[in-house]
Order: C-alpha cells, then sequence, then structure tokens
C-alpha cells in the first residue's frame, strides 16, 4: 500500500467517500501528517480550530475520568460518531440519564467554549453517581470497559451507531488447546477491546524492555505435559498438548494496558512496577496475526520484529525508543508493506503514584496537528518528545525510580484511506449547532450560578443580651446592605426576646467574641458588606468569607449607649451572677483602656436593665484572667482606682468577669455585708469554676455474691433512697477535713463527709454541676436550693433528693461526665503539707493590689474543698447501679476513693477502680497517688467503674486466667475468666482447685478437677503446668496471665509426662487435620519412638511408615498457633522416621506428622499462587487500615422502557 504524496489540507475540497470508510464518520481524508511539503504549524495549546483547548475540572478523584474522556475526545472517528447522533424522539425528555447525549454535549464545548476548563458533574450524573462517588479512586482501564460496554448498549437504538463499538474498538482472538498426538485443537473464539499485557511475568525478577516483548509473552504458547497433560476427547486419553492465545483480528482502535499494579505474595499486598517499558509512534503488528496456512500459525518473517524496526530505524540514524514525533512516513511505508497492521500511537494514559493512590492524567496527540499535549485535569499544555519518553518510567537517575508512567496506551491503524479527520466546528450539523446555542446558554447560567455562590459570605450575628441564644448564620451576596442585616437581625431575635428596636444598635465584630467598633445610623443606611472589606484590622485578608456582627441591647430608661472607640478598648465576657437562684446571664462587655474599675461597675450596673440604681461602690467584680487555668487565675477588683489597661497587664488568653449585679439590691446588699470568701457570690463561683460530674458503675448484687461480700442493704435492694436516708440522719461534722485526717474509720470518715452535703441540702439538676471552662462560660443553669444561703433552705430540703433518675436523666448527666473542655491539671509541686500534716492548695482568689500574693483568708478557705463542697449524688438508673457524683475538680482522688468504701461498705482493699474512655469499652484498671486530683485523675476518661475483688495478702498478686482452646488459632478470642490471687508460692494444685470454685461460682460450671489444665503461653510452646510446681518456675513473671484449658474427656494426668500437640500433613490432599494432643510420659528412653507409637495407636498408620517433623517453635519469633503453610509443608519442613529429642523440651510443643505412603510431585506454579492466595486471604486484617474500595459503575438505563 502506498501513501498519497498529494496534499489534501484544502477544506472546501471535495473527496468522494471510499468502500472501506465508516458509515458514521465524516468523509474521510487524509491526514495532515501527509503534508510533508507544507508542515503544520500552531501556537501551543491551540486545536485545529484555532481554538484554545478547554480542560476538564477534577471533581475530587476524577482524573482517571478526565484522562479517558480528552483521549476519547482526541480520537476522530470517535468525536465525529458522537457528533452524529441524534436523540430519539421518544427520549427527548430524559436527556439527563443519556450518556451519548452528555458525551455530545461536552465534546461540543471542549470544541467551543472560551472557558479555561468545563465541570464533568453532568456526564457523571448520567452514570447514575451520586456526590460521594466521585470521592473514590478507580482505574482507568476499569473505566474504558465499562463506559464502552453501556455505550454498547445505548448504540442498539440507534440505526446509525448500533455496529460504532464494534467497528472501532473490538478485535477477535482465539483461545486453544491443541492435541499434540491426534493434532486435534479445542478453540474458543473471543471478542476483546483492549490488551492487557504484564510488565513482568509471574516470578521473574526483571520486566519487560518493550510493548512488543511483552506482546510476544502474552501469545506465547505453553506446553501441557507431566501433571498438566490435555484429556483430549479424540483419544480419550491425557496427552501431551499446547495451550494459548492467537490473534485473528485487530480492532481500528487499539487499546493497550501496562499491567503495572501486582499482588507481591511475600509482602501480602499489591505493589506498582515502575520499570522501564517502551513503546514506539509506530507498532507494526503484521507479526501477531495467526495465519492457519504458516507452518507454525504465524506470518514468516526473516527477523523479529524488534530487530527488523531497530535495523529500520538506524538506517534513518535515529533511536528505536524515540516517541512522540510526528509520523515516519518512510517508516509506516515499510511496515504497511508487510501487512495492513501498523498502528500510530496516539494517547498515552499515565498514572502517578502507588498502589494506595496516584494521579491520572494523559498526553494525547492531535492526529490532524500532529503535535502532543499534556491535559492534566483543568490544565492542558504541549508536550515534547521528551515528556512522552519519560513516561516510559524506570530510573530518573541515580538511584531514584520515578513513579510516573504509562498505564494505559491507545493506537489507531494507519490507514490513510480511512483514517478521518475532525469535524470542524463549521462542519457541525444544523441540529447540534441549535443544541450549541441551548448547552452554552447553560453554561453561562451556570457560570452564573458559580459566581453568585463564589459572592456570598457568611454573616454571624449575635444577640448580646442573652448569649444563649444561638446566632444568627446566613449566607448572602457581599453586595447585601446592613441596613437589611440589621432589620433582619432584629426581626429573628424579636421572636425570643422582647425588646425595642430604638434600644437597639449594630456592632461590628472582629470575630464573634470581639468589638471592633459600633456603626451609625449613616453607616448603617449607606454601606454594603463588601465595604466592610476595606476596614479590615491589620492582618486580615483583603476579603473577608465570615462578617461577624452583634445586637447590643440598653435598658429603655438610658438615654444612649456606652461609647466605643476603635482601638482603645478590650471586650470581655461579663457573667452577672442571680445570688438567689444561683444562674448566670453573660453578655460582651467593651471597655476603654483607661477605665477605672470605679466607672466599670457603673456601666455594668447602668446597662442592668432589671434593676434600679445600687451603691456602685459596692458592687463586687471577680476577674478571671484566664480560664484555661485554675491556679491563681481569678482576682477580687476592689481597688475601684485601678485602670482597665493595669488590669489586662495580668491577662492573657479569654477574659471573663463575674458581678453580682444579677439579683435585686436587697439581696446583693446582705450578701455584700459578708466576708467575701463566706458569701453566696464566692460559693457560687466555686461552684461554676471547679464542679464537674463523675459517671461511676457500682457493683450489682450479683457482683457482690460472685465476690463473697455482703451488699448493703441500699445495693441489695436497688433504691438509692435507703443510702441517702442514713445519710440525712447523721450528725454534722464542721471539721470534716481535720477529721479525715485523725479518724481511724474510713468508712466514719466519709459517712461524716456526707454528711455535710445532706447538711447543704443539695437538690438540684443533674446537669447543673459541670466543668467551669466551657466553650460558653455562661451555662444555661436551672435554681437551685443548694446555692442559697443555708438560713434561706426549707427544713423539708436538707436531705438529698431521694427519688431515681431516668434513663434521659442519666443521659443528661452522662453528657456532662468530662464532656466540656476542662481545665489544665494543677501540678503536684504547687500541692504541699503544711505543719499539722493538712493538705494545703494554692488559692485561687486574690486581691487586685497585690495580685501575685495569696490571700491568707482565702487560702484557708479554698484549701478544704472537701468541706465546702462535699462529693454528693446527683442521679442514678433505676436500680442503682450506675450513679452520677456531683464534685469538685480539686477533690482528690483518695476522696472519691474513702466516699465509695462507705458508699459500697467495702474496704478500700476491698474494690479497684476502672477508668473507661468511652461508653461501652472494657477499661482498664487505674492506680492514683495520694495527692492525685479528681481533674487529672479522671479529666480524659467518659467514666468509671468499680470492680470487687478478695483482699490481697502480702506479696499476692492478682493472675488473670484465660481460657485456652486447642482449635482456636486465633488468640485474641480466647476469653477472659476471671482473676485468683496468689503468690509465687501458691501450687498450681491449689490454683486449680481456686479456679475450680470460681468456675462453678462465677460460671455456673462444674468441672472435675483431672479435666482441668493450666498452661502457659512462652516463647518456647505452651506447656502444661505441673501441678506440684509453683508460680515461681515461671521466673520474676509469674503473675502474668495463665491459661486454662477445660478437658472434654478424662485423659491421662499431665504431671506424669508432657503434653505434645499433634497435626497431621497430608500431602495428597494438601491438608492439615485439626491439633490433638498426645502425652509422652518417657517409659522409652527413645522419645521420637514413644511419639510415633502414640501417633500410630491414634491415627491407625502403621508405626514404621509414621514421620514426624522437627519440634515446633524453632525460635521465639513463632507465635501461636506455631503453623507451618502448606508451601513451606511441601517444600521446607522435614519428615523423619527418627528423631533426637532431648528431655525436658516436649511440653507444650507442636508436631507435625504424615504417612510415609503419601508421596506428591512439587507444588506447579498455579498451585503455588492458589495456596499463596487462600492463605493471605485467611490471614488476619493488617493493622493498617486500607481504604475500602468501591466497584466502579455506570447504571445502564434510568427506566425499563429504555433498557
Amino acid at each position: 500500500m502506498s501513501v498519497p504524496d498529494a496534499a489534501v489540507g484544502n477544506e472546501e475540497e471535495e473527496v468522494p467517500d471510499t468502500l472501506d470508510a465508516p458509515e458514521y464518520g465524516p468523509a474521510p481524508r487524509p491526514p495532515t501528517h501527509q503534508l510533508e511539503a507544507v508542515p503544520v504549524i500552531v501556537e501551543d495549546n491551540i486545536d485545529e480550530n484555532s481554538h484554545k483547548y478547554v480542560g476538564l475540572v477534577n471533581q475530587a478523584m476524577t482524573c482517571y475520568l478526565n484522562s479517558l474522556i480528552q483521549s476519547l475526545y482526541m480520537t476522530p472517528e470517535f468525536r465525529n460518531a458522537i457528533y452524529r447522533y441524534e436523540l430519539e424522539e421518544e427520549h427527548q425528555g430524559s436527556t439527563a440519564k443519556n450518556i451519548p447525549y452528555q458525551l455530545q454535549k461536552l465534546f461540543l464545548l471542549l470544541q467551543t467554549s472560551e472557558n479555561g476548563s468545563l465541570e464533568t458533574t453532568d456526564l457523571t450524573k448520567s452514570f447514575g453517581w451520586d456526590q460521594n462517588e466521585a470521592y473514590e479512586q478507580h482505574d482507568v482501564q476499569e473505566l474504558y470497559k465499562i463506559m464502552f460496554n453501556v455505550l454498547q448498549n445505548r448504540f442498539k437504538k440507534s440505526e446509525n451507531h448500533r455496529g460504532i463499538i464494534d467497528q472501532l474498538y473490538c478485535g477477535k482472538m482465539q483461545d486453544f488447546v491443541k492435541c499434540l498426538k491426534c493434532g486435534r485443537e479445542n478453540v474458543k473464539s473471543d471478542i476483546f477491546t483492549d490488551l492487557p499485557l504484564a510488565v513482568r511475568e509471574f516470578g521473574a525478577t526483571e520486566a519487560f524492555k518493550s510493548v512488543q516483548e511483552a506482546l510476544h509473552a502474552f501469545v506465547r504458547q505453553e506446553l501441557l505435559t507431566d501433571r498438566n497433560k490435555y484429556a483430549c476427547e479424540a483419544c480419550d486419553s491425557l496427552q501431551d498438548g499446547l495451550k494459548g492465545l492467537r490473534m485473528t483480528e485487530f480492532p481500528y482502535l487499539l487499546a493497550i494496558q501496562l499491567k503495572r499494579f501486582d499482588y507481591d505474595y511475600s509482602l501480602g499486598h499489591r505493589v506498582k512496577l515502575n520499570e522501564r517499558v517502551s513503546f514506539p509512534d509506530l507498532l507494526d503488528l503484521n507479526d501477531f496475526i495467526y495465519n492457519p496456512e504458516s507452518l507454525n500459525g504465524y506470518p514468516p518473517s526473516k527477523m523479529s520484529y524488534s530487530n527488523a524496526v531497530k535495523n529500520s530505524i538506524v538506517e534513518d540514524g535515529e533511536d528505536d525508543e524515540e516517541a512522540g514525533n510526528e509520523v515516519n512516513l518512510t517508516l509506516a511505508q515499510r511496515m504497511l508493506e508487510r501487512g495492513p497492521n501498523v498502528y500510530e500511537l496516539y494517547s498515552i494514559m499515565v498514572h502517578q503514584g502507588s498502589t494506595t493512590g496516584g494521579h491520572y492524567f494523559a498526553y494525547v496527540k492531535n492526529m490532524d496537528q500532529q503535535k502532543w499535549f499534556c491535559f492534566n485535569d483543568a490544565s492542558v499544555t504541549s508536550a515534547s518528545p521528551s515528556d512522552i519518553k519519560s513516561s516510559f518510567g524506570g530510573s530518573t537517575g541515580g538511584w531514584s525510580v520515578s513513579n510516573t508512567n504509562a498505564y494505559m496506551l491507545m493506537y489507531r491503524r494507519f490507514d490513510p484511506e480511512r483514517n478521518s479527520r475532525f469535524m470542524r466546528t463549521s462542519e457541525l450539523p444544523s441540529y447540534l449547532c441549535e443544541l450549541r446555542k441551548k448547552w452554552e446558554q447553560e453554561e453561562e447560567e451556570r457560570l452564573k450560578a458559580k459566581a453568585y455562590q463564589d459572592s456570598l459570605v457568611t454573616v454571624h450575628i449575635q444577640y448580646n443580651d442573652c448569649l444563649d441564644i444561638a446566632p444568627l448564620i446566613q449566607s448572602i451576596p457581599n453586595d447585601t446592605s446592613l441596613s437589611l442585616i440589621f432589620s433582619s437581625a432584629l426581626a429573628h431575635f424579636g421572636q425570643f426576646c422582647d425588646f425595642r428596636s430604638l434600644d437597639c444598635r449594630l456592632l461590628l465584630c472582629v470575630n464573634q467574641n470581639t468589638i471592633q467598633m459600633a456603626l451609625d445610623a449613616l453607616q448603617i443606611n449607606t454601606l454594603v458588606l463588601k465595604d466592610l472589606d476595606t476596614w479590615n484590622p491589620p492582618g486580615f485578608i483583603t476579603h473577608r468569607t465570615d462578617h461577624y456582627f452583634m445586637i447590643d441591647v440598653k435598658p429603655p430608661r438610658v438615654d444612649t449607649f456606652y461609647p466605643i472607640v476603635e482601638n482603645e478598648g478590650h471586650t470581655v465576657l461579663v457573667e452577672e451572677i442571680d445570688l438567689e437562684t444561683g444562674m448566670f446571664s453573660g453578655k460582651r462587655v467593651w471597655f476603654g483602656k483607661y477605665e477605672t474599675v470605679r466607672a466599670m461597675k457603673a456601666k455594668l450596673k447602668a446597662m442592668n436593665a432589671k434593676y434600679d440604681a445600687d451603691d456602685v461602690e459596692r458592687i463586687r467584680i471577680v476577674l478571671e484572667r484566664n480560664p484555661d487555668f485554675a491556679c491563681e487565675s481569678m482576682t477580687l477588683l476592689d481597688d475601684n482606682d485601678m485602670i482597665f489597661e493595669s488590669i489586662m497587664a495580668y491577662c492573657y488568653g479569654d477574659i471573663v468577669l463575674y458581678a453580682d449585679t444579677g439579683c435585686n439590691s436587697i439581696r446583693s446588699r446582705t450578701d455584700r455585708d459578708q466576708i467575701f470568701i463566706d458569701s453566696i457570690f464566692f460559693q457560687h463561683l466555686e461552684r461554676k469554676k471547679f464542679g464537674m460530674s463523675l459517671r461511676i458503675k457500682v457493683p450489682s448484687l450479683a457482683d457482690y455474691q460472685q465476690a463473697g461480700f455482703l451488699a448493703p442493704f441500699h445495693i441489695s435492694s436497688g433504691k438509692l433512697s435507703d443510702y441517702n436516708n442514713i445519710m440525712a440522719v447523721l450528725p454534722n461534722n464542721d471539721s470534716l477535713n481535720d477529721h479525715l485526717l485523725t479518724s481511724t474509720s474510713t468508712t466514719e470518715a466519709v459517712l461524716n463527709a456526707t454528711n455535710v452535703a445532706a447538711h447543704h441540702g443539695y437538690v438540684g439538676e443533674v446537669d447543673s454541676i459541670s466543668t467551669s471552662n466551657s466553650v460558653n462560660p455562661s451555662p444555661t443553669m436551672s435554681p437551685r436550693v443548694s446555692e442559697m444561703d443555708e438560713e434561706h433552705v426549707d427544713s423539708d430540703m436538707l436531705t438529698l433528693d431521694t427519688g431515681t433518675s431516668t434513663q434521659e436523666d442519666m443521659e443528661q448527666s452522662d453528657n456532662d461526665v468530662f464532656q466540656r473542655p476542662l481545665d489544665v491539671g494543677r501540678s503536684n509541686k504547687f500541692v504541699t503539707i503544711n505543719e499539722n500534716d493538712e493538705l494545703v492548695i494554692p488559692p485561687d482568689y486574690t486581691r487586685c493590689a497585690t495580685p501575685r500574693m495569696c490571700d491568707d483568708a482565702a487560702l484557708a478557705s479554698t484549701s478544704n474543698a472537701l468541706t465546702r463542697h462535699p462529693i454528693r449524688i446527683l442521679a442514678s438508673d433505676d436500680i442503682g447501679q450506675e450513679i452520677v457524683l456531683a464534685v469538685d475538680q480539686r477533690h482528690l482522688m483518695k476522696n472519691v476513693f474513702e466516699w465509695l468504701s462507705a458508699y459500697l461498705a467495702v474496704d478500700m482493699g476491698q474494690f479497684t477502680m476502672v477508668k473507661h474512655y468511652e461508653r461501652g469499652d472494657n477499661g482498664y484498671e487505674s492506680s492514683y497517688s495520694p495527692f492525685t486530683t479528681v481533674k487529672e485523675g479522671c479529666q480524659t476518661a467518659h467514666s468509671l467503674s468499680v470492680k470487687l475483688r478478695t483482699p490481697l495478702k502480702e506479696n499476692e498478686k492478682l493472675i488473670r486466667v484465660m481460657s485456652f482452646e486447642l482449635n482456636e488459632h486465633k488468640q485474641e478470642n480466647w476469653k477472659f475468666l476471671f482473676e485468683i490471687p496468689s503468690s509465687s508460692d501458691t501450687k498450681i494444685r491449689d490454683f486449680l482447685v481456686k479456679c475450680q470454685i470460681a468456675l462453678k461460682n462465677q460460671l455456673g460450671e462444674f468441672h472435675p478437677l483431672e479435666r482441668l489444665r493450666l498452661r502457659d503461653l512462652t516463647t518456647n510452646g505452651v506447656p502444661v503446668l505441673r501441678k506440684d510446681f509453683t508460680f515461681a518456675v515461671r521466673g520474676v513473671l509469674w503473675s502474668k496471665n495463665v491459661y486454662l484449658q477445660i478437658l472434654d474427656e478424662d485423659k491421662p494426668d499431665a504431671n506424669e509426662g508432657d503434653v505434645v500437640m499433634v497435626r497431621r500433613w497430608r500431602p495428597e490432599q494438601l491438608e492439615v487435620s485439626a491439633t490433638k494432643e498426645l502425652l509422652v510420659t518417657g517409659t522409652h528412653k527413645d522419645l521420637s519412638l514413644e511419639l510415633r507409637s502414640k501417633i500410630s495407636r491414634m491415627s491407625k498408620i502403621p508405626e514404621e511408615r509414621v514421620e514426624i517433623s522437627e519440634l515446633i517453635p524453632t525460635s521465639a519469633w513463632t507465635k501461636w498457633p506455631y503453623e507451618k503453610s502448606i508451601i513451606d509443608l511441601c517444600d521446607h519442613v522435614r519428615f523423619h522416621s527418627s528423631l533426637n529429642i532431648p528431655k525436658d523440651v516436649l511440653n507444650g510443643k507442636v508436631v507435625y506428622y504424615k504417612d510415609s505412603a503419601e508421596v506428591r510431585a512439587p507444588l506447579t506454579e498455579d498451585e503455588r499462587r492458589n495456596l499463596r492466595e487462600k492463605e493471605n486471604s485467611a490471614k488476619p486484617e493488617a493493622s493498617t487500615m486500607r481504604r475500602k474500595e468501591r466497584p466502579l459503575r455506570i447504571q445502564m438505563s434510568s427506566s425499563i422502557s429504555e433498557a
């Protein structure tokens, strides 16, 4: 076949259709690469229509889709066929699910759009994908096959496109098996759309050097002989044979997958093969077409393809590995003389990354321009031959290997008479031109909608008079007026609060906590949101995506708002406390740098809308300098002449002011007459800052019975009120802390401690005690009698709440258990013991005049947190097994233990505390030093539980007893049974007696002592511990876990010999039997002879045919169940008829045995592969989590009528 010399680039010239031209394409014209005399020169990134290339937006992880779509778009025959697709009239309304229609729309916009990139969401929606599938990584070759399968199904309804996929992309091959004796062939024909070529053969260490080598390996015939003989039906016997694949027809458009992802059986996971594999611009496949008339089935050739190509190219002075150049027409002509199967490379889909993740992009050649481009999602740039060559893979220089290499190649048959050129924009069909206007309008509307979304900013508006109301958050355009924002905010908050609009102003804030300035009426009426960008404080970005405002409200009796001067003050959170109810009400207040404390008090009183003016001088304000720290962080501002800037000098982080202006004047005046540390105000602050709740699961009646203890009545009856009534009648103790230090009775001391709770009459909601340092320091709190002065508490409220809580109450309590952010724990260096052996904790309140010094009166008060705030029960479940305690963060964990000791009626040595980090976990036992605070010990936990145990004697430890399951190979499935106290001198026999009792008492199971064995788990096996030994035989780790084996039947006493675990290996079936046990007593000097004799009696194998392996485990690295793989048993494990076994090493070992009469041939590669896959699938999952991939899918049709 000759290449025409005439140039046919003139678009006006009419070229008649040829017989070989497909019906779906345009009038075929020879490609422009034949114009040798007039080379085509184009600008970078400009297509054949003088239009700039358009990229595709990556939705999330759709780079593989973008690479394939751009490759298909740059295939002239496929693009032209899509352009000629017309939607059937009956499906005009179902375009959203029509894949060809969406491809047509996307292709046309790629050819005509002036945008830099386009979305693919309409196309993926036609696939039936949801948003989540855009976040799934998939294989581009998998998408290629699925997409063409779906397109082929869709095109069946179109007369003009019914055979398009077959004509363009389908080739034919034969899978055959031939008998070498009679010559009969068993042939199965198949159709393929792509050729998956191995980069490296199974078991090989080197990759193929080129695509040609991989193709030769793909069609290489396999000789069937020996154990793999072919069962010939004609010969009716097993005969030597040949098996393989042979190509009978290559498709017009050939896709080749380079299988770079493989499974490494030694590593147990997939790996990527980054080796170098070259591919040429022109690929001669004539040698790979099967010719039945040829002697060996293939055309005769004087030399191999690689040599032929090399010789041809060397004559031209070029390198055979060059790619990415214009087509060498001389070389193409030589190849065509040997046959028509010559292919031109035009697309390289490249994978960059590893098996766990990566990125796809494509090098694609415009065959009309003979120029390569790089399509990388939204970016389209020109590509050079060196770029194409770099996609071969392999070394990048030095020791490094590139992970960026070709994964899928696309070739087009080099046939000037059939090759089509792209349909120009001026040649588009009329119906497509009409659709173009519609699609361009839709795209313009989409861009406008996107621009609108981009213009949106988030506006946060807080109602400052009640911070408990959730802020109003809206996404609105940045040209929205401030007047509209102000009016809408007033309307919104007016649903929750009563106020006059004239008493409100709009504050501009830096963030939700910091006031920047007050906006006047002129600014509100004239400005829009984007005007505020120029007001950004230093350090802010030019364009804000979030704006913060605050609705500030003044009392109606106040004529004007207090002034705010930008950058001349600070914003603080002011919490007003109602002394009667204990409720906190917070608002943000701006104070000027030079305001005095007296002026601050006057401002707070003027802002209070509920009460009349009071003596400003006597208002109490407490400054919390940093809520994140408990030590020395609160200061009473009693110096009225101190200025705010001086106060700020001692502050860092968030600042909170507490004021006693939240109640009527009479109540506050009475409390102000008290010494501050004895005031109700002080008590409320302490509870807010240090209060927290503990959720504790206490033992049930069954737990008491199992441990052998007598349960107190309130536990056995399940009624908390019984315990509350006992506490209510106990005598008061005003010096509780001293009593705790001197009392000899822990129970008595703690009962006296609980009496203080009754004396204070704590009656409140479960959620009233919580950590003070919360995100919003103004928690919703119910009125609490406990927070009133003692003289105001009714006599009938002097006992604890005697009712039980519902499950909802307990859930609410659980929400308060360690759920809010907690203060950083106080270091033990701040805790000391004074000369009277009293615990001294640094003060938490100081005077502002000496902020670094301790107030002696405050020290005397705050150091005794247990007296001031005793441990109390807030709630319990219906049966009293879960309780919620109100505690002070400064309490010591030993105080909690002492309280629980009294509540449980057991000594502190008879229970332990288990800490849980989430609901339902097993938790772990915790120990605490004497001075560990509740905050330090519990701030990271979800809840606690109490576990009863018998008191330990000196030198005793609790030994955990696990079940031993002989044929359970996963050790984590061995159940925990119980714990038994023992010492290193305890005999195993005595320990087994305790286990027998525990099995009966705790599990309700009775087993004779003769059927109980205690085993150890060591690096040398699982030996049975002899009954006359003590635990001292285990060495320094004598108290580690032991494993209790319960036998199903009576067996010889393990004390009389060594227990050996044996497994039978069946080579013919490639199977291993279940594990069984034998007792080797040592009656024979030759232990292996005794062992083989016992195996013979058990297995019925003649003793002379019994062969045994070496003792397993052989190293400390071998773990239970000490298994050997099938491949190891076939290749590496040696079996012996006689083995030298030393004394005292058999106990707990594993031995494999087999019948010497069972012999099999070596494993074939297929058998090895199947065994590896089977064993790897049975292995437990690796500790590193791998992302679970969802299967790639494309929906065939949206309705039954379309199917």
